[in-house]
């Protein structure tokens, strides 16, 4: 098997930038809405790696 390392370059470049851009996100989402609504889904989510 032969690995290309410019292209698993470009992968690992595009997934920070995918992850970056998500943080992003969930930031801006936290400052703009209130605790008792992100909190809720962040229970949600969390919880549901219990069941």
């Amino acid at each position: 098997m032969k690995i290309n390392l410019k292209e698993l370059e470009k992968e690992k470049q595009k997934n920070f930038e995918e992850r970056l851009a998500f943080v992003e996100l969930w930031a801006n989402y936290v400052k703009t809405h209130p605790d008792e609504v992100w909190s809720e889904q962040q229970k949600m989510l969390i919880d549901s790696q219990y069941s």
